[in-house]
Parts: C-alpha cells; structure tokens; sequence
C-alpha cells in the first residue's frame, strides 16, 4: 500500500506530523517494503507473507510502513491490521459515498 498526501482528507493533510509527511513524500516506506520483497527473488507472495516464515526485514518494514499509516491518520499506535483496514475502508467508503 502506498500512500500519498493526496490520499488522505484534506482536514489531516495539513496536521501530518513532519517526519510523516517527508517519509509519505519520499515513498521511503514503501520503497522499503519493495526492496525486502526484492531481497528474496525467487519467493513468491504467498512464500512472503506466510506468517509463520516471513521475513524479519519484511515484517520491519511493513512494521515501519503500518506506524505512518497509523500516525498519519490518527490511529493508536496498538491498533491491530484488522482496525487499520477496517478504518481506511470506512474512509473510502465515506468518500465514494460523497462523490
């Protein structure tokens, strides 16, 4: 998942935290996801996620990705993946509601 300043509501656009918004600017998050699938060419998806294998430095970057996403919307920093998907689905089903 990439995010992206445009992405986000335009009331939380301009209370990103600094160090959010350069990081989302740059893609470095999700630059790094990229580059610890890259590391491991010959695994597929399904090999990358397996839970119960995946990589450390996959799950450190998804780790550091999942913090902004969660800082740039203003969700707990113990929110669990099952919250933040519920959240951003809700957002963009708000959104699409909208338009």
């Amino acid at each position: 998942m990439q995010l992206s300043p445009m992405a986000l509501p335009a009331s939380r656009v301009k209370r990103l935290p600094r160090d959010v918004a350069a990081a989302i600017a740059a893609d470095l998050p999700a630059q790094m996801v990229l580059d610890a699938r890259a590391a491991h060419p010959n695994a597929t998806l399904a090999d990358l996620y397996d839970p119960l294998t995946m990589s450390p430095d996959l799950v450190k970057a998804h780790a550091h990705l999942d913090a902004l996403v969660d800082k740039a919307y203003g969700l707990s920093p113990s929110c669990t993946d099952a919250d933040r998907v519920a959240h951003l689905f809700k957002l963009y089903a708000d959104k699409v509601k909208k338009a």
